[in-house]
């Protein structure tokens, strides 16, 4: 018997990306984000859920230094990122998909894409390939001198948010 893990498959940029569900918490529609003066770039503000303050990252900021339009359609996926909550703005989620052992395939060679995703998922004998994002990369993606200033790093920023 394979083993078959479930991912949440997610649309930024014209490009398929997936989180593993066990670290997606829900998926909530776009609300209104309350800018934090003097944050990094990816860093687009933070959310009221439910009674808690969340950072919301723009995920096109971290894969095509772009700032995403703020628009109504638009999703954030609250995931577990070294034990804290973090929004991830997204253009759309697309599904939730078992996906079989042998579909996983480690990405060799270097680029942007490898700071936060080393694996590529390959489904429809290989018409459909998405990047399955790495917890772990996508935290210390956070902690990279692209995105932070040494007076005011994000990680201090994310921490104090989370909590």
């Amino acid at each position: 018997m394979e083993t078959v893990e479930q991912v949440v498959i997610f649309n930024c940029a014209n490009n398929e990306f997936a989180f593993d569900i066990m670290k997606v918490q829900e998926i909530i529609r776009y609300k209104k984000i309350t800018d934090v003066p003097q944050s990094d770039p990816f860093l687009l503000g933070v959310v009221n859920l439910r009674g808690s303050v969340l950072p919301v990252i723009d995920f096109l900021y971290m894969i095509k230094n772009q700032n995403s339009k703020l628009e109504k359609n638009k999703r954030i996926i609250i995931v577990e990122v070294e034990g804290n909550k973090v929004g991830v703005l997204v253009d759309a989620v697309r599904e939730v998909l078992r996906v079989p052992e042998d579909s996983f395939e480690e990405l060799v060679g270097q680029g942007r894409t490898q700071s936060i995703s080393n694996v590529m998922l390959k489904l429809n004998d290989g018409e459909r390939i998405i990047s399955l994002i790495d917890q772990k990369m996508f935290h210390e993606s956070l902690h990279e001198s692209d995105f932070t200033d040494e007076e005011n790093s994000s990680e201090e920023q994310i921490e104090e948010l989370a909590s």
